[in-house]
């Protein structure tokens, strides 16, 4: 899981609208082959062009981390 700076980092560039650099946040983020799950999720995500609800999946994964004790990656 990446960590909540990262998980921030997408959700603002989700909010702007700014599909090439998620793209390439994606590809960075998911280069160690953790959370397959969770890029596979973003990837379809991102295809739909559904910026809002990934926003709220990186919120939510960002909050839930942060509730865990795991804020770290």
């Amino acid at each position: 899981m990446p960590a909540d700076q990262a998980l921030e980092e997408l959700t603002h560039l989700a909010l702007q609208g700014r599909l090439t650099d998620m793209e390439r946040w994606i590809d960075v983020q998911s280069a160690s082959g953790d959370s397959a799950p969770f890029f596979a999720a973003l990837r379809d995500l991102l295809e739909r062009f559904d910026f809002s609800a990934i926003q709220q999946l990186t919120s939510h994964r960002a909050a839930g981390s942060a509730v865990n004790g795991q804020g770290v990656g």
